[in-house]
C-alpha cells in the first residue's frame, strides 16, 4: 500500500514532542537470544571450570542478601503475574503459552517458595563460602554455582547433569560438605529465581498486549465511524501511548492489519517508530515470537525440573562427587560404602564438626582418620580400631582429636564427664537439687514449730521436692547428654548369610486357640519381616502341672507341630525351612514342688543359644522345621507372645548389630563384652488398639515417665 509522503512528515513533527518517552521500552535486540544461547555451545564441564576459576572469594564484612527476603519478593512478582494473566483469561484476551504455565503452575511454585522459606536456615547460609559479584554485593558460592548451571541448561535441570557440572567444578576447587548438601534447596532457589524473571517478563507483554488491544479496538470502531478522522485518533495515539515496545508493535499489527484501509495510518506511525531504532515491522515480531517461545521453554523447563527436584535421590549424586565419601570409602574394613545413609551422614556430620572446630579442610580431615586406621594396633586385637569411624565418633574419637591439635568444647567435656560418671552424677544432681527446693520451701513455711513435727514436715516436705527435681534433672540431662544414634549397615538388598537371625517367641502351651493366635502372629511377623535370611520360631513350653505329663498335651504339641508344617508349606524355603517349633519337657522343681520348663523363659532362651551354637538337643523333645538351617544363625530376635514385629524392624536391628563398631568385642580372661553390643533393646511401645481397649488400659499406657520397660532403649 503506498504511503503519502505528508502523513510521514506530520507524523515526525506530532513525535516531536515525545522522542524521549522510551524509557519504558524494551527494545528487541535481534542477537539477545544468540547471546543468550550462546553457552549452549559450551558444555556443562567447560562452564563449571570456567567459573571456578573466575570467582573470587567476597570479602568478610561483606553480607550476603537474605534469601528469604528474595523469596517474598519473588512470591509478590509471581502473585502479579498471575493475576494479570487471569484477568487476560477472564476478559477473553490472548496469552502467550509462557503464561498459560504459570496459571496452570502457580500454586505449584509458591507451594515450593514457602517450603524453601521455612526449610532455609540464615545461619547455615552465613557459614557457606561467599563470592564476590560483578556489582560489587556477594552471595553463596553454591547459590552462585546453582544459578550457572541452571542458565546453562535453560532451567532443564537433571542429577546426571548437575553431577557432572560439580565434578568439573571440584577439578578447581573443593567444595565444603555444607555447600553440597545445600545443593538442592539453592537450586531450586535458582529455579524460582528464573521463573520469577520469566514472569515478570510475561507480567510485562500482558500490559503491552492489553494497551495495545485497547488501542487497535478503539481504532476499529473509529474506522468504521469517522475514517475521514483516522488522522486525529492516530494523534490522539501517539500522544497518549506511551513509547511502543516490540510486544505492542506485534500485537497491533496482530489487530489491525487488513481491517480497514484507513488504519495504514496507525501501522505507518508504528513502523516510523521502528525506523527510528533501525528495525523492520517483519524483524520486530519475529524476534517477539521467538521471545515468546524462548520464554515457554524456559518456564516450562524451570517447572519441570522443580517437580523433578523433588523425585530426585540427590544423596546418590551428592555422594559421587564428595570428596570426603571418596576418601572415607577407601575405609580399611570396606564397611563405609556398605552403611546406611543415616550413618553415614554421621561420619561426614563428625568430620566437618573436626574441620571447622580446627580450622583444617574436611578432606583433610577424612584422609587423617583413614590413615590413622591404617596405621592402628590394638594391644587386644580389637578389630575396630582398624576402622574409620572408630575416629570420628567411635572411643579413638578423643585420642584422634588431639593428634589434630584440638581440645574438646565445653558441652563436649561437659557430656564426657557425666558418660564417665553417670550415677554419681545423676544421684548427686538429684540430692543437691532436691536438698534446695526444701530449704527454700521450708525457710519460709517452717517456724515455731515442734522439732517432731518439723522433722516430719521435712521428710514429707524432701519426697515432695523429688517429684520436680527429678523432672529437672531428667530434661538437664537429656539436653547436656543428648542420645546418640547407634550406627547401622545397610541390607536394603538383603540380609547376608553371615547375618542369618531366628526370631523367637517363647510361649507356655495354654489351648487350641492360643496355639492358632501364636500361629497367625507368627504369620503376621514373617510377612512384614521377609528374607531367606530370617527364620521364625515358637519356643514353647507345657504349663506347670502336677505331673510330667497331662493329658492335653499330647494333642496340643500335635496342634503346634502341625501349624509348623502348615506355614512351611504355604511359605516354603527352598533348600530349608522358614518356621520352626522349639519344644522343651517339664521336669521336676523340688524348691517349687511341681513340673515346669527348667527356668522358664531364661531356661529356654539359654538351651536354644547352646543347640544354635551345636550343642545337643536333648533339651527339646520336639523341634520341628530344618535345624541345619539354624547352625550358621548369628542373631536371635526374642519377642514376648504380646509384642509385633514392625516391618522391616528385624532388618533395621541386624543392620545396627552388624556394624562394625556395634559387634561385641569379648575381654579375654573375664569373657565379658568390654566394647560394642551382646544385646540391643529397641524402643518398645504400646499398640493403639491395646491401648483404647479398657478404661483402665488408657489410663496407664499414657505417657509413663522413665519406665524402664518400654523407654530403656540402646
Amino acid at each position: 500500500m503506498a504511503r503519502r509522503p505528508g502523513v510521514h512528515a506530520w507524523i515526525n513533527r506530532l513525535r516531536g514532542t515525545h522522542a524521549r518517552r522510551h524509557a519504558r521500552t524494551r527494545d528487541y535486540a535481534p542477537d539477545a537470544e544468540a547471546g543468550a544461547a550462546a553457552g549452549s555451545g559450551v558444555d556443562l564441564e567447560t562452564c563449571a571450570r570456567a567459573l571456578a576459576r573466575n570467582q573470587v572469594p567476597a570479602p568478610p564484612e561483606l553480607a550476603p542478601p537474605d534469601l528469604k527476603r528474595a523469596l517474598a519478593a519473588h512470591e509478590r512478582t509471581l502473585r502479579r503475574a498471575y493475576a494479570i494473566a487471569r484477568i487476560a483469561v477472564g476478559e477473553q484476551r490472548r496469552i502467550e503459552p509462557a503464561a498459560e504455565w504459570l496459571l496452570d503452575n502457580f500454586y505449584l511454585v509458591r507451594a515450593q517458595i514457602r517450603e524453601l522459606t521455612a526449610e532455609l536456615s540464615r545461619r547455615e547460609l552465613l557459614r557457606l563460602p561467599r563470592v564476590a559479584e560483578p556489582d560489587g554485593t556477594c552471595t553463596q558460592r553454591m547459590l552462585a554455582l546453582a544459578r550457572a548451571c541452571v542458565a546453562q541448561v535453560d532451567g532443564r535441570i537433571e542429577p546426571e547433569q548437575v553431577g557432572r557440572f560439580l565434578a568439573a567444578y571440584q577439578n578447581e576447587t573443593t567444595l565444603r560438605m555444607a555447600e553440597l548438601w545445600s545443593l538442592p534447596a539453592l537450586l531450586r532457589v535458582a529455579l524460582i529465581e528464573r521463573i520469577a524473571a520469566g514472569a515478570q517478563t510475561i507480567s510485562l507483554r500482558l500490559e503491552e498486549y492489553a494497551r495495545a488491544e485497547f488501542w487497535a479496538t478503539h481504532l476499529i470502531e473509529m474506522a468504521g465511524k469517522d475514517p475521514a478522522g483516522m488522522l486525529m485518533y492516530v494523534a490522539d495515539m501517539a500522544r497518549q501511548a506511551p513509547a511502543i515496545s516490540p510486544a505492542w508493535v506485534a500485537e497491533v499489527y496482530r489487530l489491525l492489519e487488513g481491517k480497514h484501509p484507513s488504519l495504514a495510518l496507525a501501522l505507518t506511525w508504528a513502523e516510523q517508530q521502528l525506523d527510528q531504532r533501525g528495525l523492520s515491522v517483519a524483524r520486530v515480531i519475529d524476534g517477539e515470537s521467538r521471545a515468546q517461545a524462548a520464554d515457554q521453554v524456559s518456564i516450562a523447563n524451570c517447572i519441570n525440573s522443580l517437580r523433578l527436584l523433588a523425585r530426585s535421590n540427590w544423596a546418590e549424586v551428592i555422594e559421587s562427587v564428595s570428596a570426603v565419601d571418596r576418601i572415607l570409602a577407601s575405609d580399611p574394613v570396606q564397611a563405609y560404602t556398605l552403611m546406611d545413609f543415616t550413618t553415614r551422614g554421621m561420619y561426614r556430620h563428625a568430620g566437618e564438626q573436626l574441620a571447622r572446630r580446627g580450622r583444617l579442610a574436611e578432606s583433610d580431615v577424612a584422609q587423617r582418620a583413614v590413615d590413622a586406621a591404617l596405621d592402628a594396633q590394638d594391644a587386644t586385637g580389637d578389630p575396630r580400631v582398624r576402622h574409620v569411624g572408630y575416629y570420628l565418633i567411635g572411643r579413638g574419637r578423643r585420642a584422634f582429636e588431639r593428634t589434630l591439635g584440638e581440645s574438646m568444647p565445653p558441652d563436649a567435656r561437659v557430656a564426657a564427664w557425666l558418660r564417665r560418671w553417670p550415677a554419681t552424677s545423676y544421684l548427686g544432681a538429684l540430692t543437691l537439687l532436691t536438698a534446695a527446693i526444701t530449704c527454700a520451701v521450708a525457710q519460709n513455711t517452717l517456724h515455731g514449730l515442734p522439732l517432731p513435727l518439723d522433722l516430719t514436715l521435712l521428710i514429707a516436705l524432701f519426697i515432695a521436692a523429688s517429684h520436680p527435681a527429678v523432672a529437672i534433672v531428667n530434661w538437664l540431662v537429656s539436653t547436656l547428654v543428648p542420645p546418640d544414634l547407634l550406627p547401622r549397615m545397610s541390607f536394603s538388598g538383603g540380609i547376608p548369610d553371615d547375618c542369618r537371625t531366628l526370631v523367637v517367641v517363647p510361649w507356655l502351651f495354654g489351648s487350641r486357640l492360643g496355639i492358632a493366635e501364636q500361629l497367625d502372629a507368627l504369620e503376621i511377623r514373617y510377612l512384614g519381616n521377609r528374607d531367606p535370611n530370617l527364620h521364625f520360631a515358637l519356643l514353647t513350653d507345657f504349663p506347670d502341672a502336677p505331673q510330667r505329663e497331662m493329658p492335653e498335651d499330647e494333642a496340643l504339641l500335635a496342634a503346634a507341630i502341625a501349624g509348623i508344617e502348615r506355614l512351611n508349606a504355604k511359605y516354603p524355603l527352598p533348600g530349608s525351612t522358614r518356621f520352626h517349633l522349639f519344644h522343651r519337657p517339664r521336669e521336676w522343681n523340688a524348691q517349687q514342688s511341681v513340673w515346669m520348663g527348667f527356668e522358664r523363659k531364661r531356661g529356654k532362651l539359654g538351651e536354644l543359644n547352646r543347640v544354635l551354637r551345636g550343642a545337643s538337643t536333648d533339651r527339646f523333645s520336639v523341634i520341628a522345621g530344618d535345624l541345619a538351617a539354624l547352625q550358621g544363625a548369628r542373631y536371635v530376635i526374642t519377642l514376648d507372645a504380646d509384642t509385633q514385629l514392625p516391618p522391616q524392624s528385624a532388618r533395621r536391628l541386624i543392620e545396627t548389630m552388624a556394624h562394625p563398631l556395634n559387634r561385641p568385642w569379648f575381654h579375654k580372661d573375664s569373657r565379658r563384652v568390654i566394647a560394642g553390643y551382646g544385646l540391643l533393646q529397641p524402643r518398645i511401645s504400646v499398640a493403639r488398639m491395646a491401648g483404647n481397649a479398657s478404661r483402665f488400659s488408657r489410663l496407664f499406657s499414657d505417657d509413663t515417665g522413665l519406665d524402664p520397660y518400654t523407654r530403656a532403649v540402646s
